[in-house]
């Protein structure tokens, strides 16, 4: 009941929305090439609202479980879900204000290298000159009816994966085209990301949490 009241008192908006609405949903199949756990492969989800960038929602497969995150940057409020039983309505772990998480490290630098019109590798480097790149992408895109929809995908802040998308979409002819794959180098460790976004409406309804 704390909880219940807490959430009325910081948040009364939710009151009349009840819920979230997304109209994509993304696919994304990651495997590892390189590293510790070479081989290893999960699915994961990504539910976007390309009428509201203020919210975006990661279904994501752990070894402990599956978890559904919802962020919503207009309320600062960030949800997670157990997400083990997709037969069964939201079952909520715990919900808390958005809190800004230090960069990994400081991006100095960023270089976009076009393979073709439709591939590009693109380079993070924590220090002008400096010849290794601390993150390295090798990105494939996909024409697209809407804009390129900027998410997580690496184990990185927002923050940095914002640098890599603003140096990519001015290399891009229009902004509509959306990530195919992504494969990234990273501390010696190589992942692959492929993704496939449709058109879906999804709701996930919170109103059970405000009874």
């Amino acid at each position: 009941m704390k909880n219940v009241l807490l959430i009325f008192l910081m948040y009364p908006w939710i009151l009349f929305s009840q819920g979230y609405s997304f109209n994509y949903k993304c696919t994304e199949f990651e495997t590892q090439l390189k590293g510790p756990y070479k081989g290893n492969k999960r699915t994961n989800y990504i539910y976007i609202n390309t009428k509201d960038s203020t919210i975006l929602a990661y279904d994501y497969k752990f070894s402990t479980g599956k978890n559904l995150f919802i962020i919503d940057t207009e309320h600062n409020i960030y949800w997670n879900f157990d997400r083990n039983n997709l037969n069964k309505p939201l079952s909520l772990i715990n919900f808390s204000e958005i809190k800004e998480h230090k960069d990994e490290f400081v991006v100095r630098d960023v270089i976009v290298e076009k393979i073709d019109n439709l591939s590009y590798n693109v380079s993070l480097y924590s220090k002008k000159g400096k010849k290794k790149p601390r993150v390295r992408l090798k990105i494939d895109l996909v024409a697209s009816k809407i804009p390129i929809q900027k998410f997580r995908f690496m184990d990185l802040s927002m923050n940095i994966h914002l640098y890599f998308y603003d140096a990519l979409m001015k290399e891009i002819p229009s902004q509509f085209y959306q990530l195919k794959s992504v494969i990234t180098e990273m501390n010696g460790v190589v992942m692959r990301n492929e993704f496939n976004c449709k058109e879906e409406d999804i709701f996930f309804d919170v109103s059970p949490f405000l009874k």
